[in-house]
């Protein structure tokens, strides 16, 4: 009965202080290498994307909020009241209030995200500044997600609402992940055999998921299971060309 009064499985409190121990007043314009982050904005009821390279003047945040922000999974933590503390918004600062969720409830696979910000970065100290697809490397790397199981499909015209309810939310995201997979692959392989490989996509077999389905599970059994997975998933990332994808990344 109380969880469905107060979904919120932990206090958000103790990251938020972990956070702060890790990145004090760290700012996201402060990085040493270009990034994007996601989340989802409640106010403007819009997905939101964090970068690096923005006119500070305009947009400006603490890492620490971001990561807050990006990590506000539903029914887990709340979700992350920050503020920009750029200069336009301490003037007015009713544009600086953000209510934030986890990027995830739109961009499970932020692959495409990544790549559109890359096409979009002028990169001043090279020569080629404005990258194509041509002028990328892209290595895409999947979190284990446990794959979930649809139980007596051939009865699904039969399906009540609650079934339907408790199932769409994982259709959804698996869909997704696989689609944004895909138009990856689409763009790369478009490019020719000598570019194909120049996106990789690497996440752990099914085979070797033996880990708790409860992904907030830190038992000393399950993070053992975790590593063994880890350790499984670079081996089986050997298989399908994660040595030739590190090469080329050396060789640029």
């Amino acid at each position: 009965m109380w969880g469905l009064i107060n979904a919120t499985e932990y206090d958000s409190k103790n990251l938020e202080q972990l956070l702060m121990a890790k990145f004090g007043n760290l700012l996201m314009s402060k990085l040493l290498k270009p990034c994007l982050i996601t989340t989802y904005n409640l106010n403007s009821k819009s997905a939101f994307f964090f970068t690096s390279n923005e006119n500070t003047d305009k947009r400006e945040f603490y890492v620490r909020d971001v990561l807050r922000s990006t990590s506000a999974a539903p029914t887990y933590f709340t979700p992350a009241k920050i503020k920009n503390i750029s200069k336009k918004c301490i003037k007015n600062p009713k544009l600086s209030k953000m209510i934030n969720l986890d990027g995830g409830v739109f961009a499970n696979n932020p692959t495409m995200c990544a790549y559109a910000e890359a096409r979009n970065t002028n990169y001043k100290d090279r020569n080629n500044n404005e990258p194509s697809a041509n002028d990328l490397l892209i290595l895409s790397l999947g979190t284990g997600g446990r794959g979930y199981n649809i139980a007596n499909k051939e009865k699904s015209n039969s399906w009540g609402l609650l079934k339907w309810a408790k199932l769409v939310p994982d259709l959804m995201i698996d869909a997704s992940i696989d689609t944004v997979a895909y138009q990856m692959n689409e763009i790369f392989h478009s490019l020719g055999p000598s570019k194909s490989k120049n996106y990789l996509r690497i996440n752990t077999p099914d085979k070797d998921r033996k880990y708790a389905v409860d992904m907030s599970d830190a038992s000393s059994e399950n993070i053992q299971e975790l590593l063994k997975a880890g350790q499984k998933t670079l081996e089986y990332a050997k298989t399908i060309g994660l040595d030739e994808f590190l090469d080329g990344l050396i060789d640029v």
